[in-house]
C-alpha cells in the first residue's frame, strides 16, 4: 500500500512538474495515461533502488537459566584450586543456538555478532562464533573457557544480505 501511495504521489508531482504534460493533458484520459507513465517510472526506479538496499534482520540470543548454570560448573576443566586442567579441552560451556529468519534470503547473509551483556567473576575468557549460515537461518555459538565463571551472558546477531 505504501509503494502504491509513493507512486501516486511521484507520478503526480511529475505531472504537475511538467509544463509539457500540463499543455498536452487536456482530458481525463490522457492525464490518467501519463499518470500511469510516470508511476510505471517510480516504480522502476524504487525496484532499483531497492536492489541496492541491504535487506537486514536481527536478534538477541538469551540463554535459559539452565544453560547459564553450564557456564557455573566448577568441575568442569579446573582443578580444585580454579586452575586450568592441563590436557582438558578447556570449554567450562557452549551454548549452541540454531537461529530461524523470520524472512529467508535470496543467499547466504553476512553475519555479524556481538556480546549484548555479560557478568562474570574473575578471568574472562569468552568466543562469540557462527556456523552453518544459510538462506533460512544459522548456528550460534557462545563458548567460555575453563577458568571463567559466567553468571549471564546474552548475544545479539545481525543478519546483511539481499
Amino acid at each position: 500500500m505504501r509503494r502504491i501511495l509513493l507512486c501516486t504521489i511521484a507520478a503526480l508531482v511529475s505531472i504537475a512538474a511538467n509544463a509539457d504534460a500540463q499543455e498536452s493533458c487536456t482530458s481525463v484520459l490522457e492525464c490518467t495515461q501519463l499518470a500511469a507513465e510516470a508511476a510505471q517510472i517510480a516504480n522502476d526506479r524504487m525496484d532499483a533502488l531497492e536492489k541496492r538496499i541491504p535487506f537486514i534482520q536481527s536478534g538477541t540470543i538469551v540463554p535459559t537459566a539452565g544453560e547459564i548454570a553450564e557456564f557455573r560448573d566448577k568441575s568442569k576443566s579446573v582443578d580444585a584450586n580454579g586452575r586450568c586442567i592441563s590436557g582438558s579441552s578447556s570449554h567450562r560451556g557452549i551454548l549452541s543456538r540454531n537461529v530461524q529468519f523470520d524472512t529467508p534470503y535470496n543467499a547466504p547473509p553476512q553475519i555479524v555478532l556481538a556480546l549484548k551483556e555479560l557478568q562474570s567473576v574473575g578471568p574472562v575468557r569468552v568466543v562469540v562464533t557462527h556456523s552453518n549460515v544459510t538462506t533460512t537461518g544459522f548456528t550460534a555459538r557462545i563458548i567460555t573457557y575453563c577458568d571463567t565463571l559466567m553468571y549471564d551472558v546474552q548475544m545479539s546477531w545481525l543478519a546483511v544480505g539481499s
